[in-house]
This record gives C-alpha cells, structure tokens and sequence, in this order.
C-alpha cells in the first residue's frame, strides 16, 4: 500500500500530540495520565477544519459530562439500580442526540457520554471521591484536547476546504466517465459506471463543507457556490439517471429516432473529451433546433432532447461554479441550505440497544463485585461512541475483538519486555512510536479511521502511569476487563445491524415515498425534498450491500424514486403553459400519484393502475395540436412512469 505523505504527516502530528499529553502529564503529575494519551487518538482528525469545529464542542461535552458525574453520583451512590439506570440513560440520550444533530455540535453530545463513562463506572465504588476524580478526568481529557488543538497550529495542515474541492474534482471526471460510458452504450452496448459510488460520494461533500468552512479563509464568501454546486451535482445524477432509462427505452422501442440521435451524440462526446467548461454552438445547436424539427417529434416526446440539453447545461454550470469557488468570487449570501434527513427512530435503536448493553456490563460488574468490572462498560461507552456516527462493518464484534489483542499483545511487550530497560521520557517516545504511528497511518484512511481505536486501546493497557508497575494480575485483570467491553460493544454493534439495516433501508425508502407525495401534492418546498431524497440515496447505495438478496431491489428503486421526482418537479413548472382541461387531467393524475406513494409499503410493488391513465392520457395529447410545451410533457409523463416501474411507449 503506497503511503501518502499527508497520512505520514498526520500520524507523526498525532504521535506528537499524544507525547506531548503524556509529558504534561507526568509533569504536572496527573493520575491517569493514559486518558490524555487515548483521548487525543478518539478525536484526532486527518483536516484542520474537523478538528477546530469540533474543539469548542468537545469542551462543552466534557464539562457536561463531569457536571452530570458530580451531581448525581454522590446523591444516588446508595441505590446502585438507580445510579446506572442514571448513567445509561444519560449516554444513550446523549448518543441519540450526537446521531441525529449531524453537525459538528454532535461532538458536545457524544463527550458528554464520553466523559461520563470515564468518570462515572471508576467512581460508583468510592463516591467520596466524585469530586476529584471528575476534576481529574476532566483535566486529563482536557489535556488531549489541548494538544491536539496545539499540533492544528503547525504547517503542512491538511484543509477540509481543499479536500472539497478535489472531491468536487473526481466526482466530476467520474461523472464526466460515466456520461461517456452511457452515450457509447447508446451506440456500443457499454455501460461500466459506478452509479453508487457517485452518489456516495455526492452525499459525502456535505460533510466536508461544513468542515471545510472551520480552515478556509475565504469559505464564507464562496459558500453559496459550494451549495449551488452540490444541488446542480445532484440534478446532474438525476439527469444522468434519467437519460440512461430514455436511451434504453429508445433502444428498445424506437431505433429509428435513437438513429436521429446519433449525432448529437457525437457533438456531445466530442465536447465532453476536449474538457472544455463551456458548452459550444455545436452541441446547444442541434438540441435546441430539434425543438422546431418535425423530424424529431420522436425524440422530443421520449423526453431525451430535453434531458440531454439540460445535462450539457447542467455540467457547463458545474464547472462554471468550480472556476467561482477556486477564484474566490463572492457568492450571494441568500442562499438556501442544504437540507439533511434525520432517522429519530434509527437513533433512538441504538441508543436503546447501548442502554441495553451498558445495563447488563453494569449488572454483571455489580453481581460479580469485580473491581475491574466497570472498565468493560466504560470501555463498551467508548467504541459505540466512536462507531456512532459510522455504519458499522459486518463482524464488527470479531474484527475489534482481534484488532484489540493485538493492541494488548503490543501492550503486554512494552510493559513486561521493553519499559523494565527503558529509562527516562524520550526511551519511552522511542518504544511508542514503533506501534502508534503506524497506527495513526491506519487511521489516516477515513474507512478505516475507527478500527485503529481498538489497536490503541489495546496498547493503552502498557503502563503509561508517573510510575511504573509490572503487575501481570493487574494486566491480566485489565484486558479481560476492556476484551469483555470490546466483544460486547462489538456484538451490540453487530446486532444493531442486523436487526436494523433492512428496516433502515425500507424507512428510507418510506420516507421517499412521503417526499414524493409532497412533489405532487405541492405541500413541500421542492429544494427541500429534493435534498433529503439525495441524501437518503446515499444512505441506500451505503447500505445496500449488506442487504445481499435485496440488493438489486434497493438500488433500483432510489433510482426509479430520483427519476419520479425529477419528473413531478418538471411537470409542475409546465402545467401552466397547457390547456385549462389539460391542466385538470395533470392534477388528477397527480392526485392519484398521491394515492399510490401514500400507500405504498414494499421494496417493489407492482405498477399502479395510474399508470394506465397517463397512457391515455398520453395517447390524448398525441392526438391534440402539439406545442413544443405539450410534447415536453408527455415526455416528462413518460419519465414519471417509468420511475413509477413501468415503461410508457
């Protein structure tokens, strides 16, 4: 694997600020000195922008968490039952929160129960000493944080803002691949494009940008560019979805007027590989004049002049609005935000699963009166925390079960081999850097950022204490303790996939289904909707392969779902150039549209009988006066029944 020097950069910056916890700690002489160590690998992040917009956040959290710690603990330490039905409730609220907030305020949520963790469990056997052992944590955790924001201020910083910038590029020059791909199939049969990839990574650029406006000087006054583009990137998909479902059903129906096509295809192709940002005469040209062309009537009413002009269109402003944010050229600042959809009932799950759990590592750490005990569930706190905001991978419970012994097998060697010959603070430097920082180039990679928690974790167990001890008891005692917390936080994370992921999806897919109400019934504001349903898109094409025989069914159906309302937004804009009889025929074939999302239930149903209806409906206006607006809509008419499952010829 060829190591980039900006992940080197970032682990060697991560080392650095995890040593430098760990002087201050000795120095200052802090009783649990590894906290400040651990913490600053939970929250290190490979940009600059992640780690100032979170930093204030952290800090509230943690003092939330301390708070909570000291006034309820002292009060409730003679009724154990309700003490950790306290503590538990309070994490699994605070996870609630972190997930559906999505923001970088999430992070005051999640070190809320972060905090909680790391103070509460250790302190219910000596409630005397609330006080100090919250003061302490919170030093020590505070002490990670404070490194962490001292190493921001060093040069060679990766920046959220040119992050978002190359991620604009390659989805681009992938979807620029794909548009190739699709107009040669239309003549070669070959089609090679990742649709899911590109809608991922379409949801992902909503991330960076609100990261990206922590680390870009002038990110205020491009802002609404960057969210002008992210909406033309995600009407460019619909469209590239679109076209591909027109192009088919020409090549299936009509091969006389995909002949007609041929070379505008080839104007656009040619356009497309020069790289030029603006669209030229000779690819406008013939789109346009297709318009007035008897000759096209076929074309028109199959939708794909329409479409095609309004991709070229689409990428022209793409690239137009890249040149504006790579200029700086001030944005308008009444622009409209993207829009984010919230699962509250997907959140509340897995804060009630980790309730579930934390439960019973608290009863069991009760009735076995193990001393360690409470460093299972604070440990168990700490990775569904960390996990919280990601979905999990499958087997998780045995990937950071296997990942966290052989953190602890590097911990066992620097405890009982390499520390008993080591003498003084830069020995110690020396023998951590050969685990942690490659680690930190494991953790570089944003996939695989939460796996190399386990593996930190695991070398935490070395004495990292003012003064050493080689207890093997004490050891050993430890990672059973933390292996027990790893496993169950694993397993819970396991099964909250399990139990949850088909019926995840299948929401999203309802939501969709209320969303498309919305368009037709005209109860929503369009750019709203439109937003969530890319967003849920990219949550489906993230889930969908986990969900193996479904699969196909998912993915086809978001499709069908973008392709709906891509033609419900359009067919409103049109309903006022036709006819007042036309208008009315229109909105009962709306109303019906409503009927069906209102109740639609399963991955696939079959077509509804509207469809039937905007077949006559179709054959009506074909035998009425055509205008130009008219032939647009039965083309739109087609697009819409097609993305309701059924093909319109």
């Amino acid at each position: 694997m060829k190591i980039q020097a900006a992940s080197f950069i970032f682990s060697l910056r991560t080392f650095a600020a995890a040593m430098l916890a760990l002087y201050v700690s000795y120095v200052i002489d802090l009783s649990q000195p590894v906290w400040a160590f651990m913490t600053v690998y939970v929250i290190s992040a490979p940009f600059l922008g992640m780690v100032r917009s979170k930093a204030v956040y952290r800090i509230f959290g943690t003092l939330a968490g301390a708070v909570f710690c000291v006034a309820t603990i002292p009060n409730l330490v003679d009724a154990p039952v309700i003490l950790v039905l306290t503590i538990v409730c309070w994490i699994g609220g605070c996870l609630y929160l972190s997930i559906i907030d999505g923001t970088p305020r999430s992070y005051a949520f999640m070190l809320a129960g972060y905090t909680t963790a790391l103070i509460g469990f250790p302190s219910v056997n000596t409630p005397q000493n609330m006080f100090d052992i919250a003061l302490s944590r919170t030093e020590e955790i505070g002490l990670g944080i404070l490194c962490v924001q001292l190493m921001s201020t060093l040069p060679f910083q990766q920046h959220a803002g040119n992050a978002l910038l190359a991620h604009i590029d390659k989805w681009l020059a992938d979807a620029r691949l794909w548009a190739t791909d699709l107009l040669t199939s239309a003549r070669e049969d070959i089609l090679v494009a990742d649709r899911s990839r590109l809608m991922i990574d379409a949801a992902n650029l909503d991330a960076l940008r609100i990261h990206a406006s922590y680390d870009t000087p002038n990110f205020k006054n491009i802002e609404g560019w960057i969210v002008r583009l992210q909406r033309h990137i995600q009407d460019f998909f619909a469209d590239l979805v679109t076209l591909e479902a027109q192009l088919k059903a020409l090549k299936q129906h009509d091969r006389q007027s995909l002949a007609q096509l041929h070379p505008i295809i080839d104007a656009i192709l040619a356009w497309i590989k020069t790289g030029e940002d603006a669209v030229p005469e000779s690819v406008t040209g013939p789109l346009k004049r297709a318009r007035d062309n008897p000759a096209m009537v076929g074309l028109i009413k199959s939708g794909t002049i329409d479409t095609g002009l309004s991709l070229v269109t689409r990428r022209a402003e793409c690239m137009e609005l890249r040149a504006k944010i790579v200029a700086g050229v001030k944005a308008p600042p009444d622009h409209m935000p993207i829009t984010r959809y919230a699962d509250h009932r997907q959140a509340a799950i897995y804060a009630f699963c980790v309730a579930g759990l934390l439960c019973l590592l608290s009863s069991f750490w009760i009735l076995a009166s193990w001393p360690e005990g409470g460093f299972a569930a604070m440990f168990a706190t700490i990775i569904v925390c960390f996990f919280s905001s990601l979905e999990a991978p499958p087997k998780i419970a045995f990937i950071a079960l296997t990942l966290f012994s052989i953190g602890a097998l590097a911990g066992w060697c620097y405890n009982f081999v390499i520390f008993p010959h080591s003498d003084g603070f830069p020995l110690l430097v020396y023998a951590l850097s050969l685990s942690c920082i490659p680690i930190g180039l494991m953790m570089a990679r944003p996939e695989l950022t939460a796996l190399g928690l386990p593996l930190i974790q695991g070398v935490a167990l070395s004495s990292l204490q003012n003064r050493f001890s080689a207890d093997i008891t004490v050891f050993l005692n430890n990672f059973t303790a933390q292996a027990i917390g790893v496993t169950a936080a694993g397993a819970t994370l396991g099964l909250i996939r399990a139990i949850t992921l088909r019926d995840a999806t299948q929401r999203l897919l309802l939501e969709n289904d209320k969303s498309l109400v919305a368009l037709a019934s005209g109860t929503g504001a369009d750019s709203a909707i439109i937003d969530q349903m890319a967003h849920r898109a990219g949550m489906a094409f993230i889930r969908a392969p986990g969900l193996k025989n479904a699969r196909d069914k998912v993915v086809t159906r978001v499709l069908l779902d973008l392709q709906a309302a891509r033609a419900l937004e359009q067919i409103k804009t049109l309903l006022p150039s036709v006819s007042a009889d036309m208008q009315q025929a229109l909105r009962t074939i709306q109303e019906k549209i409503v009927i069906y999302f209102s109740r639609r239930q399963s991955f696939a149903e079959p077509p509804p009988a509207v469809c039937d209806d905007m077949r006559t409906l179709m054959q009506r206006m074909n035998q009425d006066v055509q205008s130009y607006e008219t032939m647009r809509l039965i083309g739109l008419m087609k697009n819409l029944s097609r993305g309701l499952g059924k093909e319109a010829v």
